[in-house]
């Protein structure tokens, strides 16, 4: 049933105003995946110093380091190291450095490790990992959002190593929060990519697609990034005409929420809106297949934890999930 509080934005009995309350409520109480709202990011002064450093170790900018647990569940765990160890591999190779903030009275940076081969002598086990979303289910929200924003951090510092505007060697400021130039001084900080993903909706039905190399089965919102030059409406009727041919009603577009997704440096802005066409004409080389599906059907199929004929993404792309959170204002 998670699925269908992401999936089925239909106004219920009580009406738009009442189901925008039950929304917004819902929502609020509810965690993002990939987010930490409780860490302090604040440089300025005011957080203790006597705390417990742990930290985030990233191999070659974009792999997370996991660990087997002991005893007959074999859980994944996130791998953190303490400053000792951190200390050891400086003995071997200079090490990228980033303060992330402080959480539940420790203190976190990320640590990117320049050489796959450095940990396995320092951390016996430890195993490199490209996916985080596909690991996560061991593990609890706050070690994944923490995991995450370490990757997107340390992914900044390994591109950005050159100067864009005199070619010189950038080098670490603020903790690692960017980056500046030796020569022209130029300072940057990390990107952010905004990206829309809509749910199109049609009476009882909504719009979803699939592209090929995903699992059989498993269908999504549409969705794609925002280009130069435009709002964040725009996007949305753009990416929703260029995929599947539907017109969309502009007056209609509205915000739902938001969802960090640095891999490596996105966010997803979610938005619901409502068709006033319904004749697909599929983009061929985005998509596989584009199709109107039933609320009922869908409710039937995330009953059993969907199928190969029919599932959605997993949580860490799910943005609600509770199930009062089923009536979206369109």
């Amino acid at each position: 049933r998670e699925g269908v509080d992401k999936m089925i934005p239909f106004v219920n009995e009580l009406g738009v105003a009442r189901s925008r309350m039950l929304v917004n409520a819902a929502c609020s109480a509810q965690r993002v995946f990939f987010s930490v709202p409780e860490m302090d990011r604040s440089f300025d002064g005011s957080n203790p110093v006597e705390v417990k450093e742990v930290y985030v170790p990233i191999v070659d900018g974009n792999l997370n380091l996991i660990k087997t647990g002991a005893g007959t569940t074999q859980s994944r765990l996130p791998v953190m190291l303490n400053r000792g160890q951190v200390e050891r591999i400086k003995g071997i190779s200079e090490l990228e450095i980033a303060r992330l903030g402080d959480l539940d009275g420790t203190r976190y940076f990320a640590v990117d490790l320049p050489d796959r081969e450095l940990f396995g002598s320092v951390l016996d086990g430890a195993k490199a990992v490209s996916r985080i979303p596909m690991i996560v289910e061991d593990m609890d929200e706050k070690q994944v959002a923490v995991l995450s924003y370490a990757r997107g951090l340390m992914w900044f510092h390994r591109n950005t190593r050159f100067c864009g505007a005199c070619g010189s060697t950038m080098t670490s400021v603020n903790e690692g929060r960017g980056r500046a130039c030796e020569g022209c001084e130029k300072t940057v900080y990390p990107r952010i990519d905004p990206a829309v993903i809509t749910l199109v909706a049609n009476g009882n039905e909504c719009l979803l697609g699939r592209k090929a190399p995903w699992p059989r089965g498993r269908y999504s919102l549409l969705a794609g990034f925002t280009e130069v030059g435009e709002t964040l409406e725009d996007t949305v009727y753009r990416e929703v005409k260029e995929e599947s041919g539907i017109d969309i009603d502009r007056n209609s577009v509205k915000y739902h929420s938001s969802q960090p997704w640095p891999f490596p440096r996105s966010l997803m802005i979610g938005f619901s809106v409502n068709a006033i066409s319904t004749k697909i004409k599929r983009d061929e080389k985005e998509l596989e297949d584009v199709r109107w599906f039933d609320k009922e059907f869908i409710r039937a199929k995330l009953g059993t934890r969907g199928s190969e004929e029919f599932n959605i993404p997993p949580k860490t792309s799910r943005r609600c999930r509770r199930p009062d959170s089923i009536s979206l204002p369109i």
